[in-house]
């Protein structure tokens, strides 16, 4: 087993996806949040829900 661990958004997927067996996400410390429910959104449009 190989394990490659990047801190990148999703542009890696292009260069590594044919490559890989299996992607995994990760929340981890940093600039981009990887689960969209925790940001605390404000403003949105009537009719824009997140997490449901």
């Amino acid at each position: 087993t190989r394990i490659i661990a990047l801190k990148s958004t999703v542009h890696f997927r292009a260069d590594f996806e044919p490559l890989a067996s299996q992607i995994i996400h990760v929340a981890a410390p940093g600039l981009f949040e990887c689960r969209l429910e925790r940001l605390p959104y404000q403003h949105l449009r009537d009719g824009v829900r997140w997490g449901q």
